[in-house]
């Protein structure tokens, strides 16, 4: 009985360990992009690790431009992912929020000839919620051309 305990105990800690140095596999990266893009959101992921403080986190994720898939919006370091495990489980909707920090954004402009047509916004770290048909930001801020910029909003899905 001691014996199975011990293995036990060293199999949930081998997994643990495997699961934040390396990560889950492709099948699951592409669900949490999947999820994303029902969400409104157009993005890869590079990896998907599991950090014990932070839960399900996201590295080296890109957003992409909804219509023009080849322009890239933002490359983001780590996004730590809120789940919900039940409804993963059931197959329904289940990013309740993202927390999103030390994120590199390229913000689109209009195209003009003398001037370059995009803004970067540096050290972005915001809080995203996905209420029901919305995207919900709070707490969202980073450095602009040199200014550290404050936003909130919200974002409803037309239909």
């Amino acid at each position: 009985m001691r014996l199975l305990i011990v293995a036990l105990i060293s199999a949930l800690l081998g997994g643990g360990w495997y699961l934040a140095k390396k990560g889950f596999g492709r099948q699951w990266r592409l669900r949490v992009v999947e999820e994303l893009r029902k969400r409104g959101v157009e993005a890869s992921v590079r990896r998907l690790t599991l950090d014990p403080f932070h839960g399900l986190v996201a590295q080296d994720v890109r957003i992409y431009d909804y219509k023009h898939r080849e322009n890239t919006i933002a490359r983001i370091s780590e996004v730590a992912l809120d789940i919900n495990y039940a409804a993963l489980l059931h197959h329904q909707p289940f990013i309740n929020a993202l927390d999103v920090r030390n994120a590199q954004l390229t913000l689109p402009l209009a195209e003009t000839k003398d001037k370059p047509n995009q803004a970067q916004l540096k050290n972005f770290r915001a809080h995203i919620y996905f209420p029901p048909e919305q995207i919900y930001v709070s707490q969202a801020e980073g450095l602009l051309c040199g200014v550290r910029v404050s936003v909130t909003g919200r974002c409803r899905r037309a239909t």
